[in-house]
């Protein structure tokens, strides 16, 4: 689902490089210090990869053409490169780069790769700015991080499409001028909002355990603990499946989220469910209680398409819940109790987050 950016190698014998100067490498410390968003990959590195780090972010974001970096080795390169990439999804212009460099002296020429001229690219900054401010103005007006997360969260799946033949679809682009991406998008774009909102966001990418197809998705977090979500999953095509069921992939816990995908790189466990989806709406049971379900039911009976949307600490929970509203016609009773009349229900349930979502009809 989403193409991992690659960094292409080309190695070729030069006969000299510059590398960089211990006053460059302060300047572009200081440059680096001054991001404001959530740089969670720099924050993994030691004290030497940190200063490679800075240097590539300090570069890139000046939009050389060419640099020299001093690095053991191509593949820390290779990764440091890609974890800039991962903690700046404001960098869209750059799509990879091709590097050279002397072996004996441990020196990479760096020569950018860039998809838009200088001009463009100053373009597209103004465009992205007058397109977000309006969605920032609204997230100040929420007293609490997790309504902001909320409500970025429902923006980008309201007015994001998927598609694989989208635009500039590994970039922030394809979601805030086209308005269709793929994950990567989907991802940055998060990650971009969630940041400027002052709420810590990372890219992931990996796997997914249920297709083995390659993936991105967020770690945010709030209140000191870390959630995961995936707008892109969250973007539920079929019409037919209440639009409640996209929060199945908000806020999630890192068992959970292990259930659905396989992280490439680090990430951070976490058992919270303080702020939850489903522990803010009340909806987080930890066994079955009745007075819990009437209240969710209350909630729905004015509703044109009622349903009770609902996840357990435990599998074993929610099957232990299954069992008590299938038994003797027990969920039409609560139903009928709280002034929902049905003839049916759909069950739809997710054993990886340990949710059910019953349409009421």
């Amino acid at each position: 689902m989403k193409k991992i950016l690659n960094l292409a190698l080309c190695l070729f014998l030069l006969c000299s490089c510059s590398a960089a100067t211990k006053g460059h490498v302060e300047e572009a410390s200081n440059y680096s210090s001054q991001y404001q968003g959530f740089t969670y990959y720099r924050d993994q590195l030691n004290d030497s990869d940190t200063k490679i780090y800075d240097l590539i972010y300090y570069h890139i974001s000046k939009r050389d053409e060419s640099y020299g970096i001093e690095a053991k080795d191509k593949d820390t390169l290779f990764k440091i490169y890609n974890y800039v990439l991962s903690d700046h999804p404001e960098l869209f212009w750059e799509d990879g780069s091709e590097v050279t460099y002397t072996e004996s002296a441990q020196t990479f020429e760096i020569y950018a790769s860039k998809t838009f001229t200088n001009e463009e690219i100053r373009a597209y900054e103004k465009q992205l700015d007058e397109i977000t401010q309006p969605i920032m103005d609204h997230v100040a007006k929420f007293s609490n991080d997790f309504e902001k997360v909320r409500y970025i969260y429902d923006y980008l799946i309201d007015e994001t499409s998927y598609n694989e033949n989208s635009v500039h679809n590994q970039t922030i682009l394809s979601v805030f001028l086209y308005c269709s991406s793929v994950c990567a998008g989907y991802a940055k774009s998060m990650q971009y909002l969630l940041n400027k909102a002052g709420i810590p966001c990372t890219y992931l990418w990996g796997k997914t355990t249920y297709a083995d197809e390659e993936h991105a998705w967020n770690m945010i977090k709030l209140n000191d603990h870390y959630y995961y979500l995936d707008a892109t999953n969250g973007d539920i095509s079929d019409e037919e499946i209440d639009q409640r069921w996209r929060y199945n992939f908000m806020t999630m816990n890192s068992e959970q989220m292990l259930q659905l995908y396989q992280p490439k790189e680090k990430y951070e466990e976490t058992t919270a469910v303080e702020d939850s989806y489903f522990y803010q709406q009340n909806a987080y049971f930890t066994n079955y209680d009745e007075s819990k379900i009437k209240a969710l039911l209350e909630k729905e009976k004015k509703k044109e398409k009622p349903a009770i949307f609902f996840q357990c600490s435990t599998n074993d929970v929610c099957k232990d819940i299954d069992d008590k509203l299938k038994r003797d016609n027990k969920i039409f009773n609560l139903a009928d109790e709280n002034g929902i009349h049905i003839d049916q229900y759909h069950n739809y349930q997710s054993e990886e987050t340990q949710s059910r979502l019953y349409e009421l009809y």
